[in-house]
């Protein structure tokens, strides 16, 4: 028994020997890192991304300007003017029938149009609206053709009134202004800084003037006829232009300039209006020139002043182979019968006129009007 417990007792201490004389094994750290890929491994095909398709940008349409027809009786297009300028777009065309039109208001356009009758003889429109007929304030071309406007009787109007844009008028009769305390009763007015034309127009048998041209208007006037108006053509404010081949007959002033307004007036016409035939009444920034002029037997009327051409001084146009003729005609005129060129001037601002080659007898006044102190120059 004795032995047995020796011999444990040994074995144990042996290993407790080993035990201490073994050296310390350190801990093996883990390996955080990914493990290695092998070589013959294969990556995913990536999927593919779909491109998405572009929204197509839409341009609109612009509708494009039309012609349209309209008949006096009520058939065409549209059954009346008024609807048809309503509905069409700009720059269209309005294309009306013989026949008359009638306008039971005045009528504003705002867009550009062109109003085309048969011909002034048998299209018109007529209207007793107040206190214009028809007004353009549009900012493109208005173009009127072919057409008589007529204002009838009733309160005072201009007929046509053209403030915005410019003008294309032809083959246009234009009659009927009525003045009262609204309203001077103009054929056609033109004002701000429209441009254009208005040629072969017969503008007549109105209370002011055939045609007024005011502010910075620039026309073109040709073959036109302005007859049995107060005042044929007048220009105003800074108003100018070339004025050619027209005829002003039987108003009571044919041609009328006035402030800072220049024209050229070229080869016209003024033959027996009532006061004189060309009147001049312009500051130093006006007068323009009138160039080969006929003026025949103006002043008259009674209350004429004996001239053809009158310029009220002291700024002057330039004149330059005008012809003047008085032939069987008598006046009780303080400037004489025969007196073609009247430069009328008090003693303090001289008249400084520029004449070249006119046919004209020249006479040269002081005072007032009627009673001048005058002397002539042939």
């Amino acid at each position: 028994m004795i032995h047995v417990r020796v011999l444990l007792l040994s074995v144990i201490l042996a290993i407790l020997f080993f035990t201490a004389c073994s050296p310390e094994t350190e801990p093996v750290p883990l390996d955080s890192s990914e493990p290695a890929l092998a070589e013959d491994a294969v990556s995913p095909t990536p999927r593919a991304t779909a491109t998405p398709t572009p929204t197509p940008t839409l341009t609109p349409t612009v509708p494009a300007p039309t012609t349209v027809h309209v008949s006096s009786d009520g058939s065409g297009d549209f059954e009346t003017l008024e609807a048809a300028i309503a509905a069409v777009i700009p720059d269209s065309t309005i294309m009306l029938s013989s026949g008359t039109f009638i306008l039971s208001e005045a009528l504003t356009l705002e867009k550009p149009l062109a109003i085309v009758g048969e011909d002034r003889a048998r299209t018109e429109i007529v209207s007793a609206a107040s206190p214009y007929m028809i007004r353009y304030t549009g900012n493109g071309v208005f173009s009127l053709s072919g057409i008589t406007l007529r204002h009838t009787e009733g309160e005072g109007a201009n007929v046509l009134e053209v403030e915005g844009g410019s003008i294309e008028f032809s083959d246009c009769r234009i009659t009927g202004g009525l003045s009262d305390d609204n309203s001077p009763g103009n054929g056609i007015v033109v004002r701000n800084t429209v441009s254009g034309t208005i040629k072969n127009c017969v503008i007549e048998k109105n209370d002011g003037a055939g045609i007024a041209l005011t502010d910075q208007v620039q026309l073109t006037l040709e073959d036109n006829v302005c007859s049995e108006n107060y005042i044929g053509i007048l220009f105003s404010g800074s108003s100018a232009g070339t004025v050619k081949d027209n005829r002003c007959l039987s108003n009571h002033v044919g041609f009328l300039v006035r402030d800072s307004a220049a024209p050229l007036l070229v080869r016209n016409t003024a033959n027996n209006n009532e006061q004189t035939g060309l009147l001049y009444e312009v500051n130093e920034s006006g007068g323009g020139e009138a160039n080969g002029n006929f003026l025949q037997n103006n002043a008259a009327g009674p209350f004429g002043l004996g001239t053809d051409i009158f310029i009220i001084g002291p700024y002057a146009p330039a004149l330059t182979e005008n012809k003047c003729s008085r032939e069987n005609l008598t006046s009780d005129s303080p400037f004489g019968d025969s007196s073609g060129i009247v430069f009328f001037s008090d003693d303090e601002l001289p008249v400084t006129p520029i004449l070249n080659n006119n046919s004209c007898s020249v006479v040269w006044c002081t005072g007032t009007p009627f009673n001048a102190a005058c002397r002539e120059d042939n």
